[in-house]
C-alpha cells in the first residue's frame, strides 16, 4: 500500500502538466491506456452501433448481427442480476497503467471484514468518475488484498448498458445498473461479503466539478441510505481528493442557453454533458519548459491532466436492518453518514491531500 505522504496539488494550468521524458516507455503505455478508456466510454458505442447496422443491412455477415440482437434481448436484464464479472478482464494490466497515469493512491483507514455487506459511497463524481471506476470495477489497486473476502461491484447508470458490445465489456468488469433492483440483488445474496460501489452525486455532480472546489450533491440523495437500512449493509464513505482537478470545465451560468442544453440532455438521457477539456497527447511528452512556451490552445485536448488523486476509504458505518424504514430513520442515518464523511474529509484534507486547513466540504 502506498505511503501516507502528503500531496500538494498544482494550482496553475502551466504547472499541471509535468511530463518526464526519462520514462518515455511507461508514459506512452499510460497515455495509450487512458486513450483506450476514453475511446471505450465515448467513441466505441457509436462505432459499434454503426458497424452492426452495416453488417445487418449491407453485408453477408448479417446473420451474426441478427444472432447478437437475439442474445442482446435475451440478456437484457443481466446488468440487474449481478452482471457477469471476469477476473481475467479485471486483472488487465491496462487498469494499472491508468492508475499510474495520474497517479492514484489508496488509503484505507479501517478494516472491511467480510462478515458484513457494504455500500461503498464515493465522492466526488468528477467529470468521468475515473477514480471510482478503477476502485470498484478493476483490480488495479489489488482489490483482493485491499478488501479481502469482499465481492465488490461498481454501479453505473442503466443507459450505459444500452450500447451493444460495450455492455458485455462493462459486465465483465462486474459493473451493475445503479437502480434499486440491481443493488438489492447483490446485497440479498445468502453469503456475506457482498458490496456495491456507487457515486450518489451521479451525473448532476459532474456539472459541479471544478478544481479546488469541494462541492458534492448529497443533501437529498438518500436512496442509497434507504437501501443500506433495508439490507442491513454498512455504509463506507470514500472520498477522492483531486478527482475534480483531472479536467477543466467551462462554467455555464444557471439560466444560460448552454446550461439549459445540459439540463435537457440530462433529462432525456440521464447523462450530464459538461463542457470540459484536458490536455492533448503532445502535452504528455513535451518537457515542461517547452509547454510553458506554447500557447495554451496548443496543449488543450481530451486527455485528463496528470494530477495526483488520493482516495481515502473510511471506516464502515454500521446500519441496523429494517425492511420498512421510516423517513425519520432514513434521515437519521443519512445525517450520521454526512457527519462521518465531513469528519473524514477534515481529518485527511491536509494530512494526505495537502489542502489548506480552511478547505471546506460543501453539500448541495
Amino acid at each position: 500500500m502506498p505511503s501516507n505522504s502528503s500531496t500538494k496539488f498544482p494550482k496553475k494550468f502551466s504547472k499541471e502538466i509535468y511530463p518526464c521524458h526519462k520514462h518515455f516507455s511507461n508514459r506512452l503505455k499510460q497515455t495509450l491506456a487512458v486513450l483506450f478508456s476514453l475511446w471505450t466510454l465515448i467513441v466505441a458505442p457509436f462505432c459499434i452501433i454503426s458497424i452492426l447496422l452495416l453488417f445487418g443491412f449491407y453485408s453477408l455477415l448479417w446473420p451474426f448481427a441478427g444472432l447478437y440482437l437475439v442474445w442482446y434481448l435475451y440478456d437484457l436484464k443481466q446488468p440487474c442480476r449481478g452482471s457477469r464479472p471476469s477476473e481475467y478482464v479485471k486483472n488487465w494490466h491496462i487498469w494499472r497503467h491508468i492508475v499510474n497515469y495520474f497517479p492514484i493512491e489508496i488509503h484505507k483507514t479501517a478494516e472491511i471484514p467480510p462478515t458484513q455487506n457494504y455500500i461503498f459511497s464515493a465522492h466526488p463524481h468528477g467529470i468521468l468518475g475515473s477514480s471510482s471506476m478503477l476502485l470498484f470495477s478493476s483490480n488495479a489497486h489489488n482489490t483482493q488484498k485491499l478488501f479481502p473476502g469482499i465481492n465488490l461491484h461498481g454501479a453505473t447508470l442503466g443507459v450505459n448498458f444500452w450500447f451493444p458490445i460495450r455492455r458485455e465489456f462493462f459486465m465483465a468488469l462486474g459493473i451493475i445498473s445503479c437502480n434499486p433492483e440491481s443493488i438489492s440483488y447483490v446485497l440479498s445474496r445468502p453469503e456475506m461479503g457482498n458490496a456495491v460501489g456507487i457515486v450518489p452525486g451521479g451525473a448532476a455532480e459532474s456539472l459541479e466539478s471544478f478544481p479546488n472546489v469541494h462541492r458534492i450533491i448529497l443533501k437529498n440523495r438518500k436512496g442509497f441510505v434507504r437501501l443500506a437500512i433495508k439490507h442491513g449493509a454498512s455504509l463506507v464513505p470514500v472520498y477522492h481528493f483531486g478527482e475534480s482537478s483531472l479536467f477543466r470545465q467551462i462554467c455555464t451560468k444557471e439560466f444560460s442557453l448552454a446550461r439549459r442544453f445540459q439540463n435537457l440532455v440530462k433529462r432525456w438521457t440521464s447523462v450530464a454533458f459538461p463542457f470540459a477539456y484536458g490536455q492533448n497527447f503532445l502535452a504528455s511528452f513535451l518537457p515542461v519548459y517547452y509547454i510553458h512556451k506554447l500557447p495554451r490552445i496548443l496543449t488543450i485536448g481530451l486527455l485528463p491532466f496528470r494530477n495526483k488523486v488520493v482516495t481515502v476509504v473510511g471506516a464502515p458505518i454500521p446500519v441496523k436492518k429494517n425492511e420498512n424504514p421510516s423517513e425519520d430513520l432514513v434521515d437519521e442515518v443519512h445525517a450520521e453518514y454526512c457527519y462521518r464523511l465531513r469528519e473524514m474529509f477534515n481529518q485527511y484534507k491536509s494530512k494526505l491531500a495537502g489542502l489548506p486547513t480552511d478547505a471546506e466540504l460543501q453539500f448541495l
